[in-house]
């Protein structure tokens, strides 16, 4: 894949098909430090709305407007009574990001499965899901017809998983992904990031070297944050002492079982 990788490369249209090289350029607004108050993720925000307009969403923009808040504008000429409102959103807003992976859609076995505007959810008037999900922790999405997004924080007792503990999934023969292409498993601490760990393993896939079933085909992911022992390290996705995290599970060119969410990840099982 790196290979492949390499061989790719960006270029404007002015250079298309030519060897020069386009210039690279980071001149982009910096943003407000958080410690400026809090307007200043809406004084970034206009910031960059101001630099690259938004082409779309104006029933969603133009309201935002009569507050000072969008391309051009300055949310700091507002009366105070109408900052009040920004300000408050932000605290507010900031309480439900952190809530959305985790209730947006149906529960299947402790793990959520994301709402079905996945991908496009700015296009359908969902900007929790968009602004949440998509952009805040997952940067982008494809639709669920090219990927879904099922994640866990809980063990199967319903307790929050901690690095202190150590877990297992055991997916049995017919309960691996379904998929056309292949899954993958990961690990994030709450903060949406890769959890650091000795072994630089982050994830394990239906393709990981070494990954391993036993003689009744299933297998079993072994979640702690000390070794289970030579026989099942291939097998083990490392977490970190003291911390809370959580899983996110990927399917790629899901199979309908997927799509219609009749297909269910293993619990997670708490082993001491």
């Amino acid at each position: 894949m790196f290979r492949l990788q390499v061989r790719y490369h960006l270029s404007p249209f002015s250079l298309w098909g030519t060897d020069e090289v386009a210039p690279e350029s980071r001149d982009v607004c910096a943003p407000f430090s958080p410690d400026a108050g809090q307007l200043a993720a809406w004084k970034t925000m206009n910031k960059a709305m101001t630099q690259n307009p938004p082409e779309r969403h104006t029933d969603i923009v133009w309201p935002w407007a009569q507050i000072g808040l969008g391309p051009g504008q300055d949310v700091d000429t507002q009366p105070e009574d109408t900052k009040r409102g920004p300000a408050r959103a932000t605290v507010a807003g900031r309480e439900l990001r952190g809530q959305a992976m985790r209730g947006l859609g149906p529960v299947r076995n402790g793990w959520n499965f994301l709402p079905v505007t996945m991908g496009r959810a700015g296009d359908h008037g969902d900007f929790l899901t968009s602004g949440a999900i998509q952009c805040l922790a997952g940067i982008i999405a494809n639709d669920p017809e090219e990927a879904v997004y099922p994640n866990v924080f809980v063990d199967a007792d319903g307790e929050p998983l901690r690095g202190d503990s150590r877990y297992h999934i055991r997916f049995l023969p017919r309960q691996l992904p379904p998929v056309g292409s292949f899954w993958s498993l990961t690990l994030y601490g709450l903060d949406a990031d890769l959890v650091d760990n000795s072994l630089d393993r982050y994830a394990l896939r239906d393709r990981t070297p070494g990954l391993q079933v036993d003689q009744d085909r299933v297998l079993t992911v072994y979640v702690q944050s000390a070794s289970p022992g030579a026989a099942h390290e291939s097998n083990r996705l490392p977490s970190a002492a003291g911390e809370t995290f959580y899983f996110i599970i990927r399917l790629y060119r899901p199979k309908p079982e997927a799509v219609d969410r009749t297909w269910m990840p293993p619990r997670i099982e708490r082993v001491d």
